[in-house]
C-alpha cells in the first residue's frame, strides 16, 4: 500500500514537473509580432498612442556631475527641442524635421546654427517621437527577435533594430512587464572629438501620462559619460509656440519678415 501511494505521489510529481517545464518552454517561445503587441499594450495601447500628437517633459538633466533644469518638447512626426543649461549658460538643441541645430554660448553659437557635424545623428535619433518598437515604420527600421537574455538579473527579450542608414542597435524588453529595460546603440561623444562609441541606455520609473506609459527616468552610459534625464512632469498634447522647432536663423528671418510686413 505504501509503495502504491508512493508511486502515485511520484507520478503526480512527474506530471507537475512536466507541466511546469512545458509552461517554461512556452514562456521562452514568442513571435516578434506577439512580443511587439504586448509591448504596445504595456505602453498604453495603439489607440492611446495615436491620440498623442505632442509631449512636453520638464525635469532635471544630469551631466558632468551637475543637475540642471530641462524641458523637452516633442511633436509628431519628429519635431524636437531640448532646453537645458550647459557649463552655466542656457543651451538648446533641436530638430526641425530635416535639420539639427544648436544655440549655445558654450558651442560658440549664441544666435544658433545648424549642426552639420556627424553628431547631428544624435539629435535625429532623439527626435523620434516614439521608439522603433512602438512605431518601426516611422523610425524606418527593420526588427528581428534575437531571443531571451538577462539584463542585470532580469529576464528580457532582445530585439535587433536596424534603422535605415544608421547602425543597428539592440533593445531589451522586460519579460514580465514588456516595458523597455535597455537599449544598446552607438552615439557620437561630442566632447571627445565627435568619436563614435558604444552607449547603453536604461529606462525606468514608468508612469501613466495622457493615457500612455512613459519612462520618467532615462540613464545613458557612454565612455566616461553618464547622463540622466529625470522627468518631474509630462504634459501630453500641450500647445507650443509657432516656430519653436525651427533653426534660430530661420526663425529670426521669419520674425524680421513679419515686422517688415507690419510696418
Amino acid at each position: 500500500m505504501r509503495r502504491r501511494a508512493g508511486g502515485g505521489v511520484g507520478l503526480a510529481a512527474v506530471l507537475l514537473l512536466a507541466w511546469w517545464a512545458a509552461g517554461a518552454r512556452a514562456q521562452d517561445t514568442m513571435s516578434l509580432e506577439e512580443l511587439l503587441e504586448r509591448h504596445v499594450r504595456a505602453r498604453g495601447g495603439q489607440a492611446a498612442w495615436q491620440q498623442v500628437q505632442g509631449m512636453t517633459i520638464t525635469g532635471t538633466w544630469e551631466a558632468f556631475s551637475e543637475g540642471v533644469p530641462m524641458t523637452i518638447h516633442r511633436q509628431r512626426p519628429g519635431l524636437y527641442r531640448f532646453d537645458h543649461v550647459l557649463f552655466g549658460t542656457p543651451a538648446v538643441v533641436g530638430w526641425d524635421g530635416s535639420r539639427a541645430w544648436i544655440q549655445s554660448v558654450a558651442f560658440g553659437a549664441p544666435d544658433g546654427r545648424e549642426i552639420t557635424e556627424s553628431w547631428k545623428r544624435n539629435i535625429q535619433e532623439d527626435a523620434l517621437f516614439a521608439s522603433p518598437l512602438l512605431d518601426p515604420e516611422a523610425a524606418g527600421a527593420t526588427l528581428e527577435l534575437l531571443g531571451k537574455e538577462t539584463v542585470e538579473g532580469t529576464a528580457a527579450w532582445a530585439v535587433r533594430v536596424t534603422p535605415d542608414g544608421r547602425p543597428p542597435e539592440t533593445w531589451y524588453l522586460d519579460a514580465a512587464s514588456f516595458l523597455e529595460l535597455k537599449r544598446a546603440s552607438r552615439t557620437f561623444d561630442v566632447f571627445s572629438g565627435g568619436i563614435e562609441i558604444e552607449m547603453e541606455t536604461f529606462f525606468m520609473d514608468f508612469r501613466p501620462a495622457g493615457g500612455v506609459m512613459i519612462p520618467f527616468r532615462e540613464e545613458r552610459h557612454f565612455g566616461t559619460r553618464y547622463h540622466v534625464y529625470q522627468a518631474d512632469a509630462v504634459e501630453v498634447n500641450s500647445a507650443v509656440a509657432p516656430g519653436l522647432f525651427q533653426v534660430p536663423e530661420a526663425r529670426g528671418a521669419e520674425e524680421e519678415a513679419g515686422e517688415g510686413a507690419g510696418s
